[in-house]
């Protein structure tokens, strides 16, 4: 072969590498791309001003269950967030389910003066709903002997709302300097599931929120990233809510979900700094 024939054969096979290369990048860009990671502080506060402006236009409607929320993030923020509580606990009295017959009374009642159910009514109540009413009152009601056992039936759903609603109580209860010692119970031993929660793979959903919202209250920022921020950011409605399911599409908003992701960018601006007591 002639130093001519090699020349022209060199030249054929670059050519066919770039016309090659060329293509793989193309179909390439037919894929979907990752969205760059990229927010200000500025956008945040703006999520929060859209977020509060929806749960306030909510009115008599808003969920009263999520009332102490709304009231600990209006420890942080200058801008309050106002809420109709008497008019809410007449409203959803007049056609209660049986827990919030008892729970909305317990919730209201730090507020106006409406009797508190008793401890015997409370253990009727659901196990998680038992363990908040409980802890969010443990400065009113003693904590029951069988309280430990709760929250440890709780922790072991390592990846759902028990879990986080078990470490939730825990530093509530450390909060209103309540006697309770568990050592069984670590909330250091909860922060790996933490972590897998605001993680897992797909969609941003209601329990993603709430892992995120209370790692910030328990001082876990470093769990929490800035991919995770962005995709509450990503995931507002125009509305100001976050949605969950189609049903929230035609409601225009969940009320559980969007008062989670507000509170979790809350926890955002404030992270690094002196954490508030919910007490």
């Amino acid at each position: 072969m002639t130093k001519i024939s090699q020349y022209f054969i060199l030249i054929f096979f670059s050519f066919l590498f770039i016309h090659c290369e060329k293509n793989h990048k193309e179909t390439n860009s037919l894929e979907p791309q990752e969205k760059k990671v990229e927010f200000t502080i500025q956008q945040i506060q703006e999520s929060i001003k859209k977020g509060t402006d929806y749960i306030k236009q909510q009115g008599i409607n808003y969920d009263p269950l999520l009332i102490p929320i709304v009231d600990y993030m209006n420890l942080y923020e200058n801008q309050k967030i106002n809420i109709p509580y008497e008019e809410i606990y007449h409203f959803r009295m007049k056609d209660s389910s049986f827990v919030e017959a008892y729970l909305i009374p317990y919730f209201l009642g730090y507020k106006k003066e409406i009797p508190l159910p008793s401890q015997q009514e409370v253990s009727k109540l659901p196990r998680l709903d038992q363990a908040i009413v409980y802890a969010f009152n443990c400065d009113t009601y003693s904590l029951p002997s069988h309280y430990t056992k709760l929250v440890e039936r709780l922790a072991k759903d390592s990846l759902g709302y028990g879990m986080t609603h078990a470490a939730l109580v825990i530093q509530w209860i450390k909060d209103k300097n309540c006697t309770y010692d568990d050592p069984s119970i670590l909330l250091e031993d909860l922060k790996p599931y933490f972590s897998q929660i605001i993680n897992k793979k797909g969609p941003l959903t209601d329990l993603k929120a709430e892992a995120m919202a209370i790692a910030y209250y328990l001082d876990w920022d470093a769990i929490v990233s800035d991919k995770n921020i962005f995709d509450l950011l990503d995931n507002q409605h125009e509305s100001g809510a976050w949605l969950w399911n189609k049903k929230d599409i035609a409601h225009k908003g969940n009320h559980h979900f969007s008062t989670l992701a507000v509170w979790a960018l809350i926890g955002y601006l404030h992270q690094n700094k002196t954490r508030i007591p919910w007490n």
